[in-house]
């Protein structure tokens, strides 16, 4: 899923819809949240013992 949402950016940015200092701070949060979703999972996964 963050690999679509920073692919809309990347457009979002590219026709002028976002300055760059707006998409390099946005860029950020998708992988931020992977790390953060990836993590969680990780944790249930432990405590369902697979």
């Amino acid at each position: 899923m963050s690999a679509e949402v920073r692919s809309l950016l990347y457009v979002a940015y590219d026709v002028k819809y976002l300055s760059k200092d707006e998409f390099d701070h946005m860029i950020q949060q998708p992988e931020e949240v992977g790390r953060i979703i990836g993590g969680l999972r990780a944790s249930v996964q432990k405590q369902i013992g697979r």
